[in-house]
């Protein structure tokens, strides 16, 4: 059995307003999906759907913009089409169309979603029919192969593809937790089930103010500071796998051959691939324009606090001067400032 657990964080039944936040949380649920049937009831109309066009940004986590989009939705009475288009940066389209009932409850009549283009593995074009239970499945597979599957579920009252956006304004936020099905695509069809809860104060609190614990070692963290890292980690596994290579890069300081360091750093750049983690992809990058530095490290270990002082100093030294044409005069000025009287004195009497 497998459950996708949707946060719901407010509630604004006045507004049509879509966060694309939400909108990337419904995207990417896909790839975390196992088949399961489980009994459950439709949402209550509380919000009546009317005439709605909204524009849409869909970004990620970091801000960068992914695609542009338009939500259209239409009334006749208690039938209600909905469309949503997104236009990705590469040319790839997710168009899907919703057709659904909102007398007392709100159920789906038919779906069709299509998606194509180079942000998608693989092209593929969905048709559900809520009234008779049949899914159909037009794909390519690797091999630019064409198939089309056909299959029939016994779908439940509460199915919420192209509906989860207007769930969410229909749900109340002090009321329990919420079960809806959803049928998703791997490519082959499966019924799910999503829990929809509001997480309040207590979630906040968990992740206010721990910037400085995960900037810690774990080795210097009492029991009480791991408990806190490990609930923080438990709510939120993108900042698991940070902390967890922020952990790992502190043994690179620890070699003594500089090839033994390469391979050791190259070792931890490769999963950064597939890890979805720009911030550490960045970091990745400068590590390697300042490779010769670091490997120069194996032959001369400097205390990191040394180089902190120096880095100050020629910091110091550019606000004093408002900045100096020429590198060698101020490499020389930094080593003047660094240097001690007597190092300086033995440096005149040699010259």
């Amino acid at each position: 059995m497998s459950t996708i657990i949707l946060f719901r964080r407010d509630d604004r039944p006045n507004t049509t307003h879509v966060g694309p936040s939400r909108l990337a949380v419904l995207l990417a649920c896909a790839v975390l999906l196992q088949p399961v049937v489980l009994p459950a009831a439709p949402v209550a109309v509380r919000h009546p759907e009317g005439l709605v066009h909204g524009f849409l940004v869909l970004r990620t986590l970091e801000g960068d913009t992914l695609a542009d989009g338009d939500l259209i939705q239409v009334a006749h009475g208690d039938r209600v089409t909905c469309r949503l288009v997104f236009h990705f940066k590469d040319g790839s389209i997710h168009d899907e169309t919703a057709v659904f009932s909102q007398r007392r409850n709100f159920r789906l009549l038919s779906n069709h979603l299509v998606q194509k283009g180079p942000a998608f593995q693989h092209p593929i074009e969905v048709l559900i029919d809520g009234s008779t239970g049949q899914v159909t499945v037009h794909d390519t597979n690797d091999n630019g192969k064409q198939k089309v599957a056909t299959d029939h579920f016994d779908l439940p009252p509460d199915v919420a593809n192209g509906l989860v956006l207007t769930l969410l304004k229909n749900i109340r936020s002090d009321g329990p937790q919420t079960k809806v099905s959803m049928v998703v695509f791997t490519p082959k069809p499966h019924l799910v089930r999503l829990a929809i809860f509001r997480k309040g104060g207590a979630a906040r609190d968990l992740v206010r103010g721990k910037r400085w614990l995960l900037l810690s070692s774990w080795l210097n963290l009492d029991r009480g500071k791991r408990r806190q890292l490990n609930a923080l980690f438990a709510l939120n596994r993108r900042i698991l796998k940070a902390y967890l290579l922020k952990e790992s890069l502190s043994h690179l300081w620890d070699y003594r051959y500089e090839g033994a360091m390469l391979r050791y750093l190259q070792k931890w750049i490769d999963p950064l691939r597939w890890q979805r983690l720009k911030p550490m992809e960045k970091l990745a990058g400068t590590l390697l324009a300042h490779l010769e530095g670091i490997l120069n490290y194996c032959r001369t270990k400097v205390p990191m606090g040394v180089v902190e002082a120096v880095n100050g100093n020629i910091k110091a030294l550019l606000r004093r001067g408002r900045g100096y044409r020429d590198m060698d005069y101020l490499l020389l000025k930094a080593q003047r400032l660094a240097a001690t009287k007597t190092e300086f004195g033995a440096f005149l009497k040699a010259a």
